[in-house]
């Protein structure tokens, strides 16, 4: 059974849709992370399948390892970092198998997002300048 994780609260996902964010909609609800009221949902297939990823609506801006999520969402897998408003997630297969070293490595380093309300977009700032206008 699949499982995400953030801080000190690790909650199994169970087969169907978990809904994420900070309205009573919500399947867990985080009211201090900055979410949208119904931010992004896991959707975990019966048998055999993998979890899927999904924005609860067009203004959620959710990333999976740094590249925002497509309006299709994105297959999870073990380790994967997902950022949501000021919360980070961690997808686990299993919570007692180890994390990819490239998910420790995520954890410690925090990135941070330029995000343009207009279009919708977040842009990682991932190095230690970053120049932002048209000019030089």
């Amino acid at each position: 059974m699949p499982f995400l994780s953030t801080d000190d609260d690790t909650r199994e996902l169970r087969a169907g849709e978990t809904l994420v964010g900070s309205g009573t909609q919500a399947t867990w609800r985080l009211s201090n992370a900055d979410l949208a009221a119904r931010h992004f949902s896991v959707v975990v297939p019966g048998e055999g399948g993998r979890p899927k990823l999904r924005a609860a609506s067009p203004q959620g801006i959710v990333v999976v390892n740094g590249r925002q999520v497509a309006g299709s969402g994105v297959e999870l897998e073990h380790g994967d970092v997902i950022g949501a408003g000021t919360a980070r997630f961690t997808y686990l297969d299993d919570p007692n198998r180890p994390l990819p070293a490239s998910t420790a490595a995520a954890m410690m380093d925090r990135p941070a997002f330029l995000i343009n309300e207009e279009e919708r977009v977040a842009y990682p700032l991932s190095k230690k300048t970053v120049s932002i206008g048209r000019d030089i």
